[in-house]
């Protein structure tokens, strides 16, 4: 074993410690009794979102967990998705049980949490919701060994302890949303198998009002060497105004704002371009090592893993379409096919 892995292991350890005591609480959650029904397409309520991701460089393991609790409906959606050398294990139900206190968001120590029956999922961050000290995850839940899996539990034993440590954070892409990117150090058992991960990642958390899923968009968050990004492309589902986009690009650590994003539908290889408050344009190109997808209201969101490049540097990361036939994408190069679903 080199330096450089025992170094590794030994902060993978350390943040992993810290952080398991902050969720000992999770496999204590309420029962809930009776029909757990999701709010309505379209309708409004308070949502509030929390989620974790990390990927290694080449996209070989990594995981991506969510929770978006409705606590005037008792009611929380979770998903997870684990990949794990070419094979995607996934999770998804709209039905988990939810407590009907409102989160304290802004609070400096906040706690996600739900379960049903032995199975559970839990967030904990430390800090503020802007800027962070730290986020921990804890996951026990049946997977499906399946990119596109029916609601509820699989048969595929996964339990996951991940500690995340912020380098950048950005605030206000979104109304109520934060979006933050760092390092994850993770223990992951699939099947009894463990793997240990030491990645960069992404956590977020969204608290609104308004209905989720019901405009078109395009979400793609990355990051790489020196570099990292959030973008978001959005369409009004009333079709009554154009399309805008926005994020936000770390470069050297230095934060730079995007006014545009313009990007080719889903396929296999996809080029894509972003337009700096400056007038500056990077050119980019995303590969999917991953295709997987959620069922929301009926209906697929096409989800994928990619990898890459952008501004000439290499990067991975997640990059989502929801209602793509809507989506004004920009024209499709030669060669390109649309991935398997």
């Amino acid at each position: 074993m080199t330096n450089s892995t025992i170094g590794k292991d030994l902060k993978r350890r350390t943040l992993l410690k810290s952080a398991i005591p902050l969720l000992a609480c999770a496999t204590g959650l309420p029962a809930h009794a009776g029909p757990i029904v999701q709010p309505a397409f379209g309708s409004r309520a308070r949502s509030e979102s929390v989620l974790m991701a990390a990927l290694e460089p080449d996209a070989r393991l990594g995981f991506l967990v969510r929770l978006c609790r409705y606590p005037e409906s008792g009611v929380t959606w979770a998903w997870a998705q684990i990949f794990d050398r070419h094979q995607v294990y996934s999770f998804t139900d709209p039905a988990w049980g939810a407590t009907r206190d409102a989160t304290a968001v802004e609070a400096d120590r906040v706690t996600y949490a739900s379960a049903q029956g032995e199975a559970f999922i839990a967030f904990e961050r430390l800090g503020s919701r802007a800027s962070p000290a730290s986020a921990a995850m804890r996951l026990n839940v049946g997977l499906h060994r399946n990119p596109f899996a029916p609601d509820g539990q699989g048969t595929v034993p996964v339990t996951i302890e991940a500690a995340f440590q912020p380098h950048s954070s950005a605030d206000g892409l979104l109304d109520g949303r934060s979006e933050i990117k760092g390092q994850v150090n993770a223990r992951i058992v699939v099947a009894g198998r463990e793997r240990k991960l030491v990645a960069q990642g992404h956590f977020h958390e969204q608290q609104q009002e308004t209905p989720r899923f019901v405009d078109p968009f395009i979400y793609f968050s990355g990051w790489g060497e020196r570099i990292n990004f959030t973008l978001i492309l959005g369409v009004p589902s009333s079709g009554n105004g154009a399309a805008s986009s926005g994020g936000i690009v770390f470069q050297d650590g230095k934060p730079r704002r995007s006014t545009g994003l313009s990007i080719e539908p889903p396929s296999a290889s996809r080029r894509f371009s972003v337009k700096l408050d400056d007038g500056t344009v990077l050119e980019g190109r995303a590969d999917a090592r991953y295709v997987y997808g959620q069922r929301i209201y009926g209906a697929w969101r096409s989800s994928s893993i990619v990898t890459g490049t952008f501004a000439g540097r290499r990067m991975t990361g997640m990059l989502n379409d929801w209602l793509p036939a809507r989506i004004p994408y920009i024209p499709v190069s030669p060669g390109a096919h649309a991935p398997s679903p």
